[in-house]
């Protein structure tokens, strides 16, 4: 997976909504909705699954799929502008589960965080914790 799946939904979310939108760590310089990746899992349990054998008798190798976790903020959270662009930007992504990059299908994916689990990605970066949304996008390699 590539920045480029993200750059696809950061480009998404602005032509749908008209606002400024980047991919990046949150920082107090941008503005608008910031795509934070936050996570990336190689599904490898693929890789130990055996060839599978098809109908016609051929034979294939098993889906390798790539996941990134990412969280939608608004830069300013706490406004009631940037909390309606954050539920408009969620609205959007679940409106667009699927999009095509390249050829390639990506699954977006809403996935929420625990609290605990939230305080902890926030505290690893060094952040202070801000209202967002976290998804999952989903790749087959």
């Amino acid at each position: 997976m590539n920045i480029e799946a993200l750059a696809s939904i950061a480009a998404l979310l602005k032509s749908s909504l008209g606002s400024e939108v980047k991919v990046s760590r949150p920082s107090q310089d941008l503005t608008g909705l910031v795509v934070w990746p936050w996570r990336v899992f190689d599904n490898t349990n693929a890789l130990t699954n055996k060839p599978i054998r098809n109908p016609d008798g051929t034979i294939s190798q098993p889906q390798i799929s790539v996941e990134v976790s990412f969280l939608v903020l608004a830069s300013a959270a706490g406004s009631d502008d940037n909390i309606n662009e954050l539920l408009k930007a969620h609205q959007v992504l679940l409106q667009n589960p699927v999009i095509s990059v390249r050829g390639s299908n990506l699954q977006i994916i809403a996935q929420p965080l625990s609290t605990v689990d939230l305080t902890a990605v926030f505290s690893a970066a060094q952040l202070k914790l801000s209202l967002c949304t976290n998804y999952v996008v989903r790749m087959v390699l």
